[in-house]
């Protein structure tokens, strides 16, 4: 015959489950609120590191060595961050404090932000932040009114411009041409022409402080670069009228015996 077995447990041990359930439910729903806001504070992120990067992008592109460029970078930067938005806004940008530009060592991947010269200001570095991401459950289970994040992203400029070089090749654009086809921020299509008399489109150019473009010039220049003189950044050019044929026909022949593929027509 089995024991008769009679259980009973004290009323105290039923009350410690009672309060330990209580505990980790709220625990549950602490953890739960972190991971919604959290969640929305990292998609925010993303939103602000696509901003920051288009950003950069954007004003490192300017930055041909010239003061024109230096100052038309930030204006850049600014103009690409409020075309993307983070939290359902556009992201604004605060040119003083969000746009730094500098010099990008390659060497050691690092950003110098006091550089001053032109010459050498080769990169953007931009943060973007929000300090008021709002907050779903945060608030009513650790008082939280709001969340931060905040990003940068630097771009460095490669093609800083040749600096200086003692040969180039003798033609040029006007600028006024370059504001006519300059569109909205765009390219547009356009033909071009290597100045025939009366218009004002490609020209022979040459150092203004060496003179007026001439046919030995020109021709010396596209033929075996031998003519003493040099070119910086910023210097302004004299462009020559369409009188030098010869030296066209001898830019053709050149072109023609490139192994570099040109995608232009000569007629």
């Amino acid at each position: 015959m089995a024991p008769n077995l009679n259980l009973s447990f004290p009323s105290g041990r039923r009350g410690s489950i009672a309060i330990i359930v209580v505990l980790a439910l709220v625990a549950f729903l602490g953890a739960s609120a972190l991971v919604v806001d959290l969640g929305y504070a990292t998609a925010s992120k993303h939103e602000l590191q696509a901003a920051a990067d288009a950003a950069s992008h954007a004003g490192a592109v300017f930055l041909d060595t010239t003061a024109t460029g230096v100052a038309a970078a930030p204006v850049a930067a600014v103009t690409a961050a409020a075309l993307n938005e983070a939290d359902n806004s556009p992201v604004v940008l605060d040119p003083s404090t969000d746009v730094e530009l500098g010099h990008w060592y390659v060497a050691s991947s690092t950003f110098d932000p006091t550089e001053t010269d032109p010459l050498r200001i080769n990169a953007v570095r931009v943060t973007t932040r929000r300090d008021d991401l709002p907050v779903w459950f945060s608030h009513a289970v650790f008082g939280r009114t709001a969340l931060s994040a905040a990003v940068e992203s630097i771009a460095w400029h490669s093609s800083t411009g040749a600096g200086q070089v003692q040969c180039y090749l003798p033609i040029a654009v006007p600028s006024c041409v370059i504001e006519d086809i300059y569109i909205h921020g765009e390219i547009q299509f356009t033909d071009l022409v290597l100045n025939p008399p009366g218009t004002n489109n490609i020209g022979w150019a040459r150092n203004s402080e060496d003179g007026e473009p001439n046919a030995s010039y020109l021709v010396d220049q596209i033929r075996d670069c031998e003519y003493d003189g040099s070119l910086d950044v910023g210097d302004e050019l004299n462009l020559g009228g369409g009188m030098d044929t010869v030296a066209l026909f001898d830019l053709a022949e050149e072109i023609e015996a490139s192994s570099t593929s040109w995608g232009t027509q000569w007629g």
